[in-house]
C-alpha cells in the first residue's frame, strides 16, 4: 500500500514500523490494547511481506486473522438506538 516509503533495504524496517503505527492509530474505535494488537500485527505482516516478497501470503494471513476474530466475536448487529447489539455465532 505504501511502497513508496521503501527506497533502500535500510529504509524497510523504519517504514514498516511507521506505516503500522499510522494504520493502527486510525483504528480509534478500539481500546488501546486493540490498537496495540493492530500495530503488532501490522509489523508482522510488513516483515512477512518484506522477507518473502509475497503479497499473497500477507493477504492469506490477514484472512486467517479475520476468520479467527469472526469465530471469536461473531457478527455484531445493532439493535435499536440504545446501542445494544445482537451477537450471532457465539
Amino acid at each position: 500500500m505504501f511502497r513508496g516509503f521503501v527506497y533502500t533495504q535500510r529504509d524497510a524496517i523504519p517504514s514498516i514500523v511507521l506505516i503500522s503505527l499510522i494504520w493502527s492509530l486510525l483504528h480509534v474505535q478500539y481500546a488501546w490494547f486493540g490498537i496495540a494488537a493492530i500495530f503488532v500485527f501490522g509489523v508482522l505482516l510488513g516483515l512477512v511481506r518484506w522477507t518473502t516478497g509475497s503479497t499473497t501470503l500477507t493477504i492469506l494471513l490477514h484472512m486467517l486473522y479475520n476468520l479467527e476474530s469472526f469465530d471469536r466475536d461473531g457478527i455484531r448487529t445493532p439493535l435499536g438506538s440504545d446501542g445494544e447489539f445482537i451477537f450471532f455465532g457465539q
